[in-house]
């Protein structure tokens, strides 16, 4: 045992209180006070503990290529006590299994960071069971084991940030995030997260679990990338944010359950089948939502939706935009849709025909189409330069269809094409936009409403998914 602020240093290279190789034979335990293995040193002991005891503090600082703990046993940081760790430079911790914050009040703080810095377990991991623990795997680092939990018991919380560039957290088993207590999960700036079991939120009841591509809270952060074929939630309260800065981010994952998801900022395709997804999904002010697979659920909209796939229901609040495909291209929505007042379907056309979802923006509607008041049509060439001139006259695209009926009409449909005059019109399941030559100069034209020529706050949809 390290205790009562004693200081081990095992280096070969520049000498220490102990001899490199230094097999203990035992457990190591670091109670107040600390071990530091650096410069190729290495240890080996039956288990590992960094801030057993209550009340204490234990720190262990691996450091330098091929420095190494070994354990053949369990490794913890935060038994009863405090437990701080730290890999760097090309440091190595190995053990059987690993546990960070196991009893209440125990906190424990494991961080493996630099290229090279592994932590590799033969088997699961606990991040936060009755305690506190934290794992930040940083800058290249690198993290192994079978199944994880974060916030795995009753009172425990866990947190878990994977950061950097090549930084990598392999999961051969199943990733829980809340188990039965609250865990977070933080993916940012180039990481890589894999659980090739799938990944859990909210296992249990009573649990609280969240995933965060980019940044949990405040200002976003560049994402980073889950490698897991399926995202459920389970029984408990969990989310799935999206809060980055990436114009192009692919989420691939078949998402499950009864969570929410919820997106700040950033550009996201979500590209599976969610359709076993019955949660909740808000896209805020800011954020660029694009389902280009099936979204089961409701959306509410205050940003932008997009994509070429289908959603379950949309309804489309007053700062938000409703925006078919990718560039041109086709949205279902298989329950009914609904534009809130103030709202903005955005269409974007081109003048090679008149075949929906080609040619036009189109979105079909399985149930209802509800339009509140003062909603507009935004009307964009593809290209975003055409100005109209070599579109063929009376041309009519069909923009809008919907079986269960539409209620409601647009109030303004407006345009930057200089040569067009763009007009609106219905039967009971479509809505039609007409395009005429006005002979030069802007205009703008109605379908149950004004005209106008400027488009104020368009989408710029270039830079979103492929």
């Amino acid at each position: 045992m390290i205790g009562g602020g004693a200081a081990e240093t095992v280096d070969p290279l520049n000498g220490g209180t102990q001899a490199s190789p230094w097999h203990v034979g035992a457990d190591l335990t670091v109670n107040e006070g600390t071990i530091s293995i650096r410069n190729g040193g290495f240890v080996q002991s039956v288990r590992g503990q960094a801030g057993y005891d209550g009340g204490t503090t234990g720190n262990a600082n691996i450091s330098g290529a091929s420095s190494r703990w070994q354990m053949l046993s369990h490794f913890s940081a935060g038994y009863f006590g405090t437990g701080i760790v730290i890999v760097s430079g090309g440091g190595l911790i190995e053990s059987t299994q690993g546990d960070i914050g196991i009893e209440a009040g125990s906190q424990g703080t494991v961080t493996i960071t630099g290229a090279n810095s592994s932590w590799t377990n033969s088997g699961y991991v606990v991040i936060g069971y009755a305690g506190t623990g934290r794992l930040e795997i940083l800058e290249g680092g690198s993290v192994s084991n079978t199944d994880a939990y974060i916030g795995a018991s009753n009172g425990g919380f866990g947190a878990v940030t994977v950061s950097g560039e090549d930084s990598y957290w392999f999961n051969s088993g199943i990733l829980r995030v809340g188990r039965d207590w609250y865990g977070e999960l933080t993916i940012a700036d180039g990481a890589t997260v894999e659980a090739d079991g799938g990944l859990i939120i909210a296992d249990q009841a009573g649990s609280d679990g969240a995933l965060a591509i980019g940044a949990a809270v405040g200002g976003p952060a560049a994402p980073g990338e889950l490698l897991a074929d399926t995202v459920a939630f389970g029984a408990g309260t969990g989310r799935i944010v999206f809060n980055h800065t990436g114009e192009a981010y692919s989420f691939d994952a078949a998402i499950s359950g009864a969570g929410g998801i919820e997106h700040w900022s950033g550009h996201t395709s979500l590209t599976a089948d969610s359709s076993a997804f019955s949660g909740r999904t808000y896209i805020h002010g800011g954020g660029y939502l694009f389902v280009n697979g099936i979204l089961g659920g409701n959306i509410t909209v205050d940003g932008v939706l997009g994509g070429t796939g289908s959603v379950a229901a949309a309804n489309i609040g007053a700062t938000g935009r409703l925006t078919p495909g990718n560039s041109i291209g086709k949205l279902t929505v298989l329950g009914n849709l609904a534009f809130a007042d103030g709202a903005v379907y955005e269409v974007e056309i081109n003048d090679g025909g008149d075949t929906p979802g080609v040619n036009n923006d189109f979105t079909y509607v399985g149930g209802a189409l509800t339009i509140g008041d003062g909603v507009s049509v935004s009307i964009l060439p593809a290209n975003r330069t055409d100005d109209g001139s070599t579109y063929a006259p009376g041309t009519v695209y069909t923009i809008l269809t919907a079986d269960g009926g539409i209620a409601g009409t647009f109030a303004l449909v407006k345009t930057k094409m200089a040569f067009l005059t763009p007009e609106l019109s219905y039967d009971a399941n479509n809505v039609y936009l007409e395009l005429a030559l006005n002979g030069g100069g802007g205009g703008g034209g109605g379908g149950g409403g004004s005209s106008a020529l400027d488009i104020v706050g368009t989408t710029d949809r270039s830079p979103g998914p492929p």
